[in-house]
């Protein structure tokens, strides 16, 4: 009789243990939910996309004027090149000649490749000083609806339940925020 007795009691005492540590973890766990926003169609919206544009569009045009006086100064070095090669019209000078010439094509590549990072990198700033302008409003957002989290629709995103979606709320933040200064 003491046997069963103690099984019984040892099978409720683990149940009890179970269930005060089931609830104390659920009781700990934050509020999971999460918001989403798309950026670009708030951008559009909000008149920033066409700011953006303008200004990446500058950036380019500087970089473009910057890359055709490089290749302007490396040509007029090339015919400078060229024309001594030609003067002395040994093999030695077009041997020389054509060294300079692929030193200036590695130096335009690397001028290049420079430029197109440099593009790339200022792309990247533009975008996380909008992520940074609209973070409080996104945040005020979150907090309103308990949200533990916004995250942005992008290429990864298949499906979401449109609940979740705070752009339009967000653009209208925004614009009423654009009107009132």
């Amino acid at each position: 009789m003491k046997q069963p007795f103690r099984m019984i009691m040892l099978v409720l005492f683990s149940l009890f243990i179970h269930g005060c540590a089931t609830q104390a973890s659920s009781s700990n766990q934050p509020n999971q939910t999460v918001l989403l926003i798309d950026l670009s169609e708030l951008a559009k919206a909000t008149g920033k996309q066409e700011k953006l544009n303008k200004q990446m569009k500058h950036a380019e045009n500087q970089i473009s004027e910057q890359m055709n006086e490089l290749k302007s100064k490396i040509k007029v070095q090339l015919e400078a090149e060229q024309a001594k090669a030609s003067a002395a019209a040994t093999k030695e000078a077009e041997q020389q000649f054509q060294m300079f010439l692929g030193q200036a094509q590695q130096q335009l590549q690397a001028a290049q490749i420079a430029a197109n990072s440099k593009i790339q990198e200022y792309r990247v700033k533009l975008l996380d000083k909008y992520k940074r302008e609209i973070k409080p409003h996104a945040e005020k957002l979150a907090k309103a609806r308990n949200a533990s989290l916004v995250q942005y629709v992008d290429e990864k995103t298949l499906w979401f339940n449109p609940s979740v979606d705070i752009t339009q709320a967000m653009i209208k933040i925004l614009n009423s925020e654009k009107k009132a200064n």
